[in-house]
């Protein structure tokens, strides 16, 4: 007898909306504004927003807000209305546990479905990402439909065209998916200094055209003049760009590239550059999002979408303004980023333990743990100390014992949440308590100790 687990998948994914669009029969077919996989037959799409309204129906008769998710054998639904009336949907197969038995004569396969496994908060966080990155780079559902509504459904479907390459590793959603925080990089007083005068001195000098700036090293938030969801959306995009760059590039083009900056968007000939447009605050306002990348530093910039910064084409920014910024904003890099890079060295150092901490009123977070290598059970004990915490406001401290005899101590002060793994065997609780006090002590000023 041997036993295959089968991770859960990203199954279907939907937008619809039955207040504006399909109120008639012969056209009910419209409410469906997006759905993955693109192939999907009518009927089934069809079947699956009729059962989602119906959970939307039965669930708002139970209580103020409408179902979040619903559980079956085989698959779990995800739901959320980031707008009134517009509904995103995931819809997640379950993991397996495939147990093949053997005999003399036959082989048979016994499937046992795993729906305990999902983290419904984890995933939850995630779909309202994949709304968020939407929104920020096409508008609200409102403001499409305002602008766009006799080609909503294509506009739609071009905006969530990422969604299934995106989120083809969605079933490894985690504790760190949960907090979706920001990893910042602390400076001292003289470099923060040096680059709040540069970023300053930049928006200065493009009066009415730059309108925020962030600063980023490597993977790293540095500085930001951005509120904090927007800044939230945008991190994860440079983020991400800057990660997928990394593996891709051989050593000899890693040093050309910390030789020369580009900008993300930039043609092979460098005689193009395409930013991307995006869409800040309640109006919606549209800004050009400018990214320059060099010596593992990362500029933002969001720049104001107005005739001043176009070009003839009124369809991109000039290439006068890019050239100007560059020249201002490169001398300032070979300046900061070898002082920021030994800092970093100083900083990012390798804790003696696994500890997670994370801060809800400014996105911080902070960690020793390679996510990577935290096993599914740490995973999902982490998820759900993450989900008590939230859900029992009084809740201070929770303490659990592991397979292998090791320890998790989740702590919650205020609006920050500190997680250590202990994985040192026949530990006692006085003497988990004593550690704990200690590496609070060390790593974050007491804010833990009673």
């Amino acid at each position: 007898m041997s036993s295959t687990y089968k991770p859960s998948e990203l199954q279907k994914f939907f937008v619809f909306n039955p207040v504006k669009f399909g109120l008639t029969e012969e056209t009910e077919e419209e409410k469906v504004l997006y759905y993955w996989p693109l192939e999907t037959q009518m009927d089934e799409k069809m079947n699956d927003i009729g059962l989602c309204e119906a959970l939307i129906t039965f669930s708002t008769e139970f209580a103020k807000v409408p179902t979040s998710s619903c559980r079956t054998e085989k698959a779990m639904y995800l739901l959320i209305q980031p707008e009134k009336g517009w509904w995103v949907v995931m819809v997640m197969k379950n993991p397996q546990l495939i147990t093949t038995v053997q005999d003399k004569t036959t082989i048979e396969e016994k499937t046992e479905w795993k729906y305990d496994d999902l983290d419904e908060k984890a995933l939850l966080t995630l779909l309202k990402r994949v709304y968020i990155q939407f929104k920020l780079f096409n508008g609200p559902f409102e403001y499409i439909f305002a602008n766009y509504k006799d080609n909503i459904h294509e506009y739609i479907e071009k905006g969530f065209s990422f969604v299934g390459s995106k989120l083809k590793e969605i079933h490894k959603a985690d504790i760190f998916s949960s907090l979706d925080g920001i990893h910042f990089l602390p400076v001292d007083k003289n470099v923060y200094l040096r680059i709040q005068s540069f970023i300053n001195e930049t928006e200065n000098t493009f009066a009415d055209q730059i309108l925020y700036s962030s600063f980023m090293y490597k993977h790293y938030l540095v500085w930001s003049g951005l509120e904090q969801e927007e800044m939230r959306g945008i991190y994860r995009y440079v983020e991400e760009i800057y990660r997928n760059s990394q593996p891709s590039l051989s050593s000899s083009q890693t040093s050309i590239n910390k030789k020369k900056g580009v900008f993300v968007g930039q043609d092979e000939k460098e005689t193009q550059i395409i930013s991307p447009k995006v869409y800040l605050g309640e109006n919606s306002r549209q800004c050009y999002l400018i990214i320059y990348q060099y010596m593992d530093c990362s500029c933002t910039f969001l720049v104001a979408s107005n005739k001043s910064t176009l070009s003839t084409s009124q369809q991109s920014l000039s290439v006068s303004f890019y050239t100007n910024l560059e020249k201002l904003i490169k001398p300032q890099i070979d300046w900061l980023a070898p002082i920021i890079s030994e800092h970093a060295k100083k900083i990012i150092v390798e804790e003696g333990f696994k500890y997670l901490y994370f801060n809800h009123m400014n996105l911080a977070l902070k960690s020793s743990i390679d996510r990577d290598m935290i096993s599914h059970d740490i995973s999902r004990v982490l998820n759900k100390m993450h989900a008590d915490f939230e859900l029992h406001t009084n809740l201070s401290e929770i303490l659990i014992s592991t397979q292998n005899d090791g320890w998790i101590v989740g702590r919650k002060s205020d609006q920050r949440e500190f997680y250590i793994i202990f994985d040192k065997q026949g530990a006692n609780l006085l003497e988990i308590n004593d550690e704990v006090k200690k590496l609070s002590a060390a790593y974050f000023r007491d804010i833990f100790i009673d």
